[in-house]
């Protein structure tokens, strides 16, 4: 569960940065998966909202395994 760096890719990472480590957190579960994939804590005021929709938006876009 998590496993989307909040401390430093969020607050400072580019928006590319962000959707590539959903893409491979995703991939490194593995193909049966079972993650619940968001920020490693709470989306706080210091992570730029752009990355945060970017995070959702991936996750939306690559999230579902093709079993």
């Amino acid at each position: 569960m998590g496993g989307i760096d909040a401390s430093d890719l969020l607050p400072f990472g580019t928006e590319e940065e962000v959707r590539a480590s959903v893409r491979k957190t995703i991939d490194d579960a593995g193909k049966q998966g079972r993650l619940w994939l968001g920020s490693s804590t709470e989306i706080h005021p210091a992570v730029k909202l752009e990355n945060a929709l970017a995070m959702w938006d991936e996750i939306e876009k690559y999230g579902y395994y093709q079993g």
